[in-house]
């Protein structure tokens, strides 16, 4: 499967309004949950940005990811695969990894639809080492198993955050990943 995502950071006060605008739209509020992402390996892609091996604690679930760039037609595609773990899986790994990245935040999710389009949200409150005050990011995502589908769904997911943001244009952040070990 194909992750189709664009993050933007924003302000205290926009993630506030955000939410209100999401729940007056129909969009559902699923769990706020605690994430603890432990990255084991990180290797630059020849296309940019990070491939990644990941092990996440969500309330006591364990899940392994791995994260690989593509191209596609000059658009970048991030491959996914997910598959629930065990703790004896993440602490051989941990145990073999030199340099893990553990990044703990708070997410609170939402499912919804814009053009009669289903969208996944996550609204992310993050603490990192090297920045002094609390961080916030909207991501909203959309997977596809078509990689040819994955810039005209970016496109589409621009537009919809444009909207909802009530911004001209958007500056994508970058990972959590690349956020905490390059301390953007």
């Amino acid at each position: 499967m194909y992750e189709v995502e664009l993050k933007v950071e924003i302000t205290a006060e926009e993630k506030e309004r955000v939410i209100t605008n999401l729940k007056n739209s129909g969009f559902v509020e699923k769990d706020y949950v605690a994430q603890i992402d432990c990255y084991i390996e990180a290797e630059k892609s020849v296309h940019g940005g990070y491939n990644l091996k990941r092990f996440r604690n969500e309330s006591g679930k364990i899940f392994y990811t791995q994260k690989t760039w593509e191209m596609e037609n000059g658009e970048l595609a991030r491959k996914e695969e997910e598959r629930e773990s065990s703790q004896d899986e993440f602490d051989e790994s941990l145990k073999k990894s030199s340099y893990p990245i553990i990044i703990k935040k708070d997410r609170q999710s939402f499912d919804g639809s814009y053009k009669d389009t289903k969208i996944h949200i996550d609204m992310d409150t993050i603490k990192f080492d090297h920045s002094p005050d609390m961080r916030y990011f909207i991501e909203t995502e959309i997977i596809t198993a078509q990689k040819e589908e994955v810039k005209s769904i970016r496109e589409f997911i621009r537009e919809f955050l444009k909207k909802l943001l009530e911004k001209p244009e958007l500056i994508e952040a970058p990972g959590m990943f690349t956020m905490a070990f390059e301390k953007k």
